[in-house]
Parts: C-alpha cells; structure tokens; sequence
C-alpha cells in the first residue's frame, strides 16, 4: 500500500505506465483489425488531432471570457456600491435643502405680515428705527437685523419706549412681534443665543430682571420684554423687562 501512494505520487511513473498503456492497446488494436481499419483510423488522425486543438482553443476562449465576465461582474458590483452611496449623499443633501426650504417658507411667509406691522408704526416710533432699518423698502427691511448689534439696538428701543412713550402698549406689542421674528431669523444663522424664559408669578431676579412701575410687590406680574443670553456661556446679554 505504501508503495501504491508513492507511486500514485510520483509523475514520471504516472507518465510512464500511460505510454506503456498506449503501447499496448495499440498493439492489440492493430493486431486485431483488418488492414482498411488501421487505414482508416490512419485517415482520421489528423482531422482528430485538429479536433483536440480547437477543442483547446475553445476552452482557453472559454476561460479568458470566463475571467472576462468576472471583472465585469465585479467592476458592475463597484459601481452599484458607489452608485447607492452616491445615491445616499443625495438624499441626505435632499433633505438638508427640504428642511431648509421649509424653515424659509415658514419665516420669511411671514416677512409680509411682519413688514406690515413696521409700516403701521406711529412715525414718531418709526424715526426712532432709522440707526436700526435701513428704509421703508421691504428687501432692505428683511436684512436689517441678521447681527446681534442690530438685535440689540431693536431691544433697547422698545426698553426705551416701554420707559419713556405714554400710551405706549400697541406700539410697544408691536414692536415685540417684529423682534421676535428678527430674532428667531438670527439664531437660525448664529444659534448661539436665547431668549429668557419669564413666568408670571415668580420672585423678580435683578440679575435677571429690570423692574419697573411702582409697585411694592417682588413678584412678577407682566412681562413687557424678554432679555436675551448666550445658552453656552449663559451670560445674559440683556435683562427681562417686567413689571
């Protein structure tokens, strides 16, 4: 047995009994046919022999177009693997611009009712916003307050109306309502800042609040105008107004 596995494993053997082989059924084939046999298989060895070699041929072909397919298979997988990350950073840029579109259409939707409200001012209260709003023009109007400093400006003229202009409520909620609109545009582009929370009813903070009227109360009881603070540092840049 040991001898059969060297010798199954050993080429030059393996070689050698096939030649042996052929020997021998040749000798047979030809001792027992007639002489038109042997001549005709004679006949045939050529066309055989070009048979073989076609045959090989056509099997390397077969390989290379194999080989061939495979590339083209795995160039085919590449490309739908970049084609659907692709296809995904579209998508996630198709939803950053949805979001976008949807906060412009819901703010600046607005920019008509707001713009109106500023053109209803008493012109007394509108020349007080020249340093603020560059003129009566809307598109002008829209830009005015996209920086903190201009924020600010706004803030402390309605601080100023609420202290000094009697009669004052209408044009005081009014101008709240275009502050708040500008405010909430800036802290889209630079959210960085907040406004302060008030709750009628809690105890009047000074770090928090400016207090005015005359009551003696240290309770709130209205909130003419919420303060502003930056939410990281929580500096407050501007107080609350209450009364």
């Amino acid at each position: 047995m040991e001898i059969l596995k060297l010798l199954e494993n050993n080429s030059l053997f393996q070689e050698r009994a096939r030649q042996e082989l052929e020997t021998v059924v040749l000798k047979e084939f030809i001792s027992k046919s007639t002489s038109e046999e042997i001549i005709d298989v004679l006949n045939k060895i050529p066309s055989m022999a070009l048979a073989n070699k076609e045959a090989e041929e056509n099997y390397a072909n077969l390989q290379q177009n194999y080989l061939n397919l495979q590339n083209e298979v795995k160039t085919l997988k590449d490309e739908l693997h970049q084609s659907h990350a692709e296809r995904q950073i579209l998508e996630n840029r198709k939803k950053d611009l949805l979001v976008q579109v949807n906060f412009y259409k819901e703010h600046y939707s607005h920019i008509e009712s707001i713009f109106k409200v500023f053109e209803g001012l008493d012109d007394n209260v509108k020349s007080g916003l020249d340093g603020i709003f560059r003129d009566n023009a809307r598109d002008k109007f829209l830009i005015s307050c996209f920086e903190l400093e201009k924020i600010e400006m706004l803030w402390d003229f309605i601080y100023y109306t609420i202290e000094n202009v009697n009669n004052n409520v209408e044009a005081v909620n009014n101008l709240n309502l275009i502050l708040d609109y500008f405010f909430k545009l800036f802290n889209y582009i630079n959210p960085m800042y907040e406004r302060l929370n008030v709750k009628i009813g809690e105890k009047i903070d000074s770090d928090l609040h400016i207090k005015i009227g005359s009551t003696t109360t240290n309770l709130i009881k209205e909130v003419k105008l919420r303060g502003i603070k930056n939410k990281y540092t929580q500096k407050i840049v501007k107080k609350s107004v209450v009364n």
